[in-house]
């Protein structure tokens, strides 16, 4: 109702909710959402969607494959082996659980790039791993010999996805490059910023455009072209620190070999819209560890 706390607050009817402070809402029945919020002594923070975005969400965390496993970060298996409940999903990221009713995962693995195989130097039975160059490599004992080779071959399977997935992506982000910046359509965001440059420590302003976790950034609103473009999945925004810039953010990369995008808007409320949906639009896309 217009002139309420919920309508002050930005929402709006035909919404969906997502999730509660955090915890998965469309797993959750009425009264357990009323209970939960019940609980919450402090600020109540609600992430709703569009019934479009909500199906594009669904449809990416329908499960491929799931079962226990038990996870090693290294070679050795000699400490920290944990039994974990997992599950692939249609996004091709592995999600893992504390356990098989848990509804939040303890984190998840995007298997773009990865490669599993058995590990053929371990004492342990029913041994594999995945491994990307320049990431961290994960092991896992499956409980019998053809429980690996499902793992094996599902994950591998997963990753060929995500490939074939992020090279369709790749090419509708190359054309979008060539685009005006008012002919992207359906933007997550569009508005001026100021970005700080890579090689020389200067600030610009500049048109961008957000669209399916990629940011096009443009002389101004009438360039026939994108300057540059920023691929964004798996990235994390922060506030920057105030000393810095008022109205500045951080895009902060998942490989530290990666680069750092430093943005600023022209105030706070363009800087927290900027910030929201960055978040929605990277996290959309892919889940990270």
């Amino acid at each position: 109702m217009q002139g309420s706390p919920a309508f002050r607050a930005g929402l709006r009817a035909g919404q969906v909710l997502l999730s509660v402070s955090g915890s998965n809402a469309l797993v959750l029945s009425h009264q357990e959402i009323s209970q939960q919020i019940q609980k919450i002594s402090t600020m109540v923070k609600l992430e709703v969607a569009s019934s479009g975005d909500l199906h594009h969400i669904r449809n990416q965390q329908m499960p491929v494959f799931s079962g226990y496993m038990c996870k090693q970060s290294n070679s050795t298996f000699v400490k920290n082996v944990r039994r974990r409940y997992f599950v692939l999903r249609f996004d091709n990221c592995l999600y893992y659980y504390k356990g098989e009713q848990d509804q939040d995962p303890l984190g998840a693995i995007p298997l773009l790039n990865y490669i599993v195989s058995k590990q053929t130097d371990s004492s342990k039975e029913h041994c594999f791993k995945a491994e990307k160059f320049g990431s961290r490599t994960y092991y896992f004992i499956a409980d019998s010999r053809d429980d690996m080779i499902n793992w094996i071959s599902t994950l591998n399977e997963a990753a060929t996805r995500a490939k074939e997935k992020k090279d369709a992506w790749m090419d509708v982000t190359a054309c979008n490059v060539g685009l005006p910046a008012l002919d992207i359509k359906k933007p997550d965001c569009f508005g001026y910023l100021s970005k700080c440059g890579r090689t020389v420590k200067a600030w610009r302003k500049r048109y961008c455009v957000l669209k399916d976790a990629c940011i096009y950034y443009y002389k101004n609103v009438n360039s026939a072209n994108a300057q540059g473009m920023a691929h964004l999945h798996g990235y994390q925004v922060e506030r920057m620190s105030s000393t810095l810039k008022r109205h500045g953010f951080l895009l902060k990369p998942p490989e530290p070999q990666m680069r750092t995008f430093s943005f600023c808007a022209e105030n706070e409320t363009d800087q927290r819209k900027w910030m929201t949906a960055l978040e929605k639009s990277i996290q959309r896309w892919i889940k990270v560890d």
